[in-house]
């Protein structure tokens, strides 16, 4: 049997346990590419509520001089197993407003956040906007399960030095402690 050997490439690593960095600058490019498939995979979550939401719509205008949809009907039943809402004097479109006004809302959000995290990426490949990037990072921690993963490895990577530098900010805030002493 061949041993392997579990020695590291010396050119990855400094002495103090830095990587390289050119090594930070790929895994940066590597992290942008995480938040666009994230960012692209939020947005398109949005789309199956699309439906949801212009039979709510129907249900909302109905008047009652043609029969529903077959999806609207559905909806009804579904939304009138929930408690409290079965009762003659919750009407159909007092329902259907009320879907509407909660599937909108949801449904632009999911956009706009795969959107801001699609943004996200793109400041993280150009390694622009540190801070915004990182306060967006801690807020998306409770995005699970994706988001928890991309944002926890973002804010763990923005807090290194070798990443600082990249962005600029290590020279600042070394700047700062000096001006402040």
């Amino acid at each position: 049997m061949t041993e392997v050997s579990q020695t590291e490439n010396p050119q990855s690593k400094s002495s103090d346990g830095e990587i390289s960095p050119e090594e930070a600058a790929y895994n940066l490019n590597r992290l942008g590419l995480a938040h666009y498939i994230v960012g692209a995979v939020t947005a398109v979550s949005a789309l199956p509520m699309i439906p949801h939401l212009l039979t709510s719509w129907e249900i909302a205008h109905h008047t009652g001089d043609a029969p529903l949809s077959e999806n609207a009907t559905q909806l009804l039943k579904w939304v009138r197993l929930l408690p409290n809402l079965d009762r003659p004097e919750f009407d159909d479109p007092l329902i259907g407003v009320t879907l509407v006004m909660v599937i909108a809302p949801v449904l632009a959000m999911l956009i706009v956040h795969g959107f801001v995290l699609v943004w996200m990426g793109k400041w993280v490949k150009r390694r622009k906007r540190y801070l915004t990037t990182f306060i967006i990072s801690v807020f998306n921690l409770t995005n699970f399960p994706l988001g928890t993963a991309v944002s926890a490895v973002t804010v763990a990577w923005l807090l290194k030095p070798e990443y600082k530098r990249l962005y600029g900010r290590l020279q600042v805030e070394e700047e700062g402690r000096k001006s402040a002493s």
